[in-house]
């Protein structure tokens, strides 16, 4: 079983799918970080995210998706347009009859380091532990990453 695991944003979307080889064993088959040119209007910005996501989906046909959930600590204009690129990711998610699961950034943070309110320094050093062969990776790619490890610890865990 595969899962796509996507950290959604207007400048960098992180992506990541996990080959779940048994219930001990998980292999990292991709990561990469959608980068979204600044020089783009916001439609146009998401037209890119949409086209790019499909063809992650259309390479690795993942059976489900995971992606993180809105947060509007700071600045609410700025959960306004990651909610539209979590919606177009929903959108090509739904084409492919993809079910996607959300998390909050404390549930995958938890699920990957064991404390909800870990750094993303912490999450990544995490995920390097896990994946060894993930050597360049950015935070966005790294909580891709955790994002897709969080679904799989809770398919696990109603499996046991």
């Amino acid at each position: 079983m595969k899962i796509v695991g996507f950290d959604p944003g207007t400048k960098i979307t992180g992506s990541a799918v996990i080959d779940i080889v048994s219930l001990k064993r998980v292999e990292l088959i991709h990561h990469s970080s959608i980068k979204i040119p600044s020089s783009l209007d916001h439609q146009n910005k998401l037209l890119l995210l949409y086209q790019e996501a499909k063809k992650i989906l259309h390479d690795f046909h993942p059976d489900l998706a995971s992606m993180e959930g809105i947060f509007a600590k700071y600045n609410i204009q700025s959960a306004f347009k990651i909610g539209q690129a979590r919606g177009v990711l929903m959108l090509a998610l739904a084409e492919m009859n993809i079910k996607a699961v959300e998390f909050s950034p404390r549930e995958v943070k938890k699920s990957v380091t064991g404390n909800g309110n870990a750094s993303k320094l912490q999450v990544a050093y995490m995920i390097k532990h896990f994946f060894p062969n993930i050597i360049e990776s950015s935070y966005d790619e790294t909580d891709a990453v955790a994002i897709a490890l969080t679904l799989f610890h809770r398919i696990s865990l109603k499996l046991c």
